[in-house]
């Protein structure tokens, strides 16, 4: 099978998702900022959205973009997003024990990073699989 064949497009949907979730908040961090209940009144508390919503998104859906169209970056960057998704959720589980129930937004995060972790998961094992094969080859 060629290279092009083995276009991942999860990855693809993934990588377009993280860049304009990072670049929203790029640019309009007062929006995240609300949707998160946030204080975003300092330059401190601006500049920590920004870097962690919105500069390290955008890279990492770019890193997504050259992984879906190269097959031996595809299982270790599954696993990558496995593991950032599950520590997210991770993040807010915590929270909602210690804090309690946050707001729609924050649920609907929590909903979504569960769920892209299990797809992650999922596609992981095809292409890990796929690979051994290749291998044995």
């Amino acid at each position: 099978m060629s290279e092009r064949s083995r276009t991942e497009p999860l990855l693809i949907m993934l990588a377009a998702s993280f860049v304009c979730y990072g670049i929203f908040t790029l640019v309009a961090v007062e929006q995240l900022a609300i949707l998160l209940t946030q204080i975003s009144d300092t330059v401190t508390s601006r500049n920590e959205l920004r870097a962690n919503y919105g500069g390290m998104f955008v890279l990492f859906g770019m890193f997504l973009f050259v992984a879906a169209r190269t097959p031996r970056f595809q299982e270790p960057v599954y696993l990558a997003t496995i593991v950032m998704m599950a520590g997210l959720a991770l993040g807010r589980i915590v929270s909602i024990i210690l804090d309690g129930i946050p707001n729609w937004f924050v649920n609907s995060a929590l909903a979504a990073e569960i769920g892209l972790a299990a797809l992650c998961y999922w596609r992981y094992r095809i292409v890990a699989h796929r690979q051994a094969q290749a291998a044995a080859t």
